[in-house]
C-alpha cells in the first residue's frame, strides 16, 4: 500500500486484513474483487481451504473434518491461546484489524460448511467445478465434509 500511496505504482491489490486498512492510506477502491465475486458466483469469497483425497476414506475424512471444528472451537473457546501465533502471521499488527479479519471468515457460517451449503448460482462459475485453469481445473466436483 506504501508504494501505491507514493505513486512508485499506479494501483495495488488489497487482500486479507488491508481490506480494512487501505483508507488509512489515502486510498480508494476502485473495483470490490470479493464482491464481484460474490456478486457472480452467488458464494462467500473463499479465503482458502483443507483438501484432502478422497482415497483417504469417508471415515478418515470425517475424522479430519471434526478435528478442524474441535481445533476452531477451542480457538472460540479461548482466542488469547492463538493471539502470538495471529501476530507473528499478521500483515497488519493492529489487534482490532485482526480481530475483525478474523470475525469476518472465523464465524458460524464457515464451521457449518458442508453437506451442500454452497451451491451459487446455476452456470456461475463456481471452485467445485473445475474444467478451467488453475488448481481445481478437471478434478470435478469437490465434495466438503
Amino acid at each position: 500500500m506504501p508504494a501505491v500511496r507514493d505513486g512508485r505504482v499506479d494501483a495495488g491489490l488489497v487482500i486479507h486484513e488491508a481490506r480494512f486498512t487501505y483508507q488509512g492510506y489515502g486510498l480508494h477502491c476502485l473495483a470490490d474483487m470479493g464482491e464481484h465475486w460474490e456478486d457472480v458466483t452467488g458464494l462467500p469469497i473463499p479465503l482458502g481451504a483443507i483438501v484432502a483425497r478422497r482415497s483417504l476414506g469417508a471415515p478418515e475424512l470425517r475424522r479430519l473434518a471434526e478435528s478442524i471444528r474441535t481445533s476452531v472451537r477451542m480457538a472460540w473457546d479461548d482466542p488469547e491461546a492463538s493471539r502470538p501465533y495471529v501476530r507473528e502471521h499478521a500483515q497488519e499488527m493492529n489487534p482490532a484489524v485482526a480481530d475483525q479479519h478474523i470475525g469476518l471468515y472465523v464465524n458460524e457460517f464457515t464451521a457449518a460448511l458442508g453437506g451442500g451449503r454452497l451451491r451459487g448460482r446455476p452456470g456461475a462459475p463456481h471452485p467445485g467445478r473445475g474444467g478451467g485453469s488453475g488448481a481445481a481445473a478437471g478434478t470435478g466436483a469437490l465434495d466438503f465434509v
